[in-house]
């Protein structure tokens, strides 16, 4: 699957929220396997960023701030400051 189509199902609020953080954990996962580390050096950044949890997250809110993040990592590199959450 790819980014694109993760962050599509990630955003779509007709979804329930634990359908929505898979899809955004599935992103994470594509952003793992750009620069080729874990998954989980991926979700700490999130978390770092957001202070959102993907593996705990509930509710759309800290959705849309995980995918955000994802997208600045996915653009700009790991250990870049996201300024705008």
């Amino acid at each position: 699957m790819s980014f694109s189509s993760s962050r599509k199902r990630a955003l779509d609020t007709s979804r329930p929220i634990p359908y929505r953080a898979s899809s955004a954990r599935s992103c994470a996962v594509c952003v793992s396997e750009k620069y080729r580390v874990k998954r989980s050096v991926i979700l700490e950044q999130v978390r770092q960023q957001t202070h959102v949890d993907l593996n705990a997250v509930d509710n759309s809110d800290g959705i849309l701030k995980a995918i955000s993040s994802l997208e600045h990592i996915k653009l700009n590199g790991l250990n870049k400051p996201l300024h705008t959450i």
